[in-house]
């Protein structure tokens, strides 16, 4: 029983006590409860065991994964009250995908079947949430509830105006949470979030693939200061806010994408030293978007950072003026470095001036081989962009053909050098006319040469 287009299903008392009598008998069920007029009342829904049912808006035919397209899943728009009084809540233990956008929650725990005894198996089947607009919303688990999510893969949480934690521990103790299967984690617009937890509990992401971090204005940073840097400068460390701690693990992660961050002001701590665990060795992209305080896109010392690194995007964060600030004294003795990053985008950087910057002295070695499998830069709308590379080390020998383009326009492709770019256009005139001038004086140098002496008179 769907929704055709806008027009929503009507059901009346009868429809309902139909509906009542079904379960005792009914396996499988596709049904939308569309509008205000069409709650489930009065109906069983133990026996069920494959379902899609919608509460408050269209089921749609959005699934996550074409593997997963039979899984059972609710989408429940409505308020706490209602979704008791409909007791679609016996449906949890079975549900693989759930949507919900429930005003009047405090927490899951509030609507659950048992609420005072919340059994951990209350969610073991969950495999997708998605978690919207909820305007009351303070946190979205106790931490009992966590070591029962073992097969949630995917949360999605966006729009909670209140919300602070995602976690909460009543008993304030330590111990673990570990979120044992979660690949996806994405954050959105939550202004009032501090953590993932109240407490300095030890928190597991163990196989965690992609995090995004979208609108979250309290965070100054994503990664933790080290203790020593910690010590050094005492006096910021209640300025700086970090999304991760020193706790967490967050072993695979791959993909890193930050927008719309009003107080970031760097991802990892500017001090970075190699022998920091700050579980990033894995990252394969990272995106960066609408971040306007934003300073310091790589530590000093970047190179352990970029072993698997494959792709950097960076647009609209007005702040930057390099990407690669590297200070080769804090760079120390690396072994053999092999990196992978082919793609730089950049785009709106209204200080950028250069890609690297270097101070120190010291081998470029490391440099080039840091950075020799580029293939594509791409910079657009970039007003104060001088080069692509430093001077310092325009005369090393890259081995990389690298493909440069500039608003859309490839200045140079060259191989065996790196490239270097002029500000403005009146700048490439005068480099043109002086490369002319230059051209015809040597020409004539040449003829002068060639042209034996007893006819030099003639000219």
């Amino acid at each position: 029983m769907r929704v055709d287009g806008k027009k929503a299903i009507r059901f009346t008392d009868n429809n309902h006590a139909e509906l009542a009598e079904m379960p005792e008998n009914l396996f499988a069920l596709k049904v939308e409860f569309f509008d205000n007029s069409g709650k489930p009342m009065n109906i069983v829904f133990k026996k069920l065991k494959r379902f899609r049912i919608s509460m408050g808006h269209a089921l749609g035919d959005y699934t996550s994964f074409k593997k997963h397209s039979f899984e059972n899943k609710l989408m429940l728009v409505t308020s706490k009250d209602e979704l008791l009084e409909s007791s679609m809540n016996e449906l949890f233990e079975e549900t693989q995908t759930l949507y919900l956008e429930v005003d009047g929650m405090k927490d899951l725990e509030e609507v659950l079947v048992e609420p005072k005894c919340v059994p951990q198996h209350s969610f073991n089947n969950l495999r997708v949430l998605d978690v919207f607009k909820c305007s009351n919303l303070k946190c979205l688990f106790t931490v009992p509830m966590v070591s029962g999510l073992t097969k949630l893969e995917r949360l999605t949480v966006s729009e909670c105006p209140v919300l602070d934690v995602l976690a909460y521990n009543d008993n304030g103790g330590d111990g673990v949470i570990k979120f044992q299967e979660l690949k996806f984690l994405s954050l959105d617009k939550l202004p009032k979030l501090v953590g993932l937890c109240n407490t300095a509990n030890v928190i597991e992401l163990p196989e965690l693939v992609e995090l995004i971090l979208d609108g979250l204005p309290n965070f100054t940073s994503i990664y933790p200061r080290n203790t020593s840097a910690i010590s050094s400068i005492s006096s910021n460390v209640s300025k700086n806010q970090p999304f991760l701690n020193k706790e967490m693990l967050v072993s695979k992660l791959e993909i890193l994408r930050i927008r719309r961050m009003d107080k970031l002001k760097e991802i990892w701590p500017y001090q970075f030293s190699s022998s920091d665990e700050v579980n990033a060795c894995m990252l394969t992209k990272i995106e960066v978007m609408e971040c306007d305080n934003l300073v310091n896109l790589f530590p000093t010392n970047p190179m352990s950072l970029l072993g698997r690194l494959e792709e950097l995007h960076v647009s609209e964060c007005g702040s930057i003026e390099v990407l690669f600030n590297i200070d080769m004294s804090c760079v120390g003795e690396i072994e053999e470095l092999s990196s992978n990053l082919r793609f730089i985008y950049v785009n709106g950087l209204g200080k950028l001036r250069e890609l690297w910057s270097m101070k120190g002295e010291c081998s470029f070695d490391i440099l080039i081989r840091s950075f020799q499998a580029i293939e594509i830069i791409e910079i657009r709308s970039c007003e104060r962009f001088v080069n692509v590379f430093m001077p310092t080390v325009s005369n090393s020998n890259v081995r990389t053909l690298m493909n440069v383009t500039i608003d859309g326009r490839r200045p140079c492709e060259e191989t065996g050098r790196n490239i270097e770019l002029l500000q403005n256009s009146q700048e490439v005139c005068d480099v043109i006319h002086l490369s002319i001038s230059i051209l015809m004086f040597t020409t004539l140098i040449c003829m002068w040469l060639y042209i034996p002496s007893h006819l030099n008179v003639y000219l």
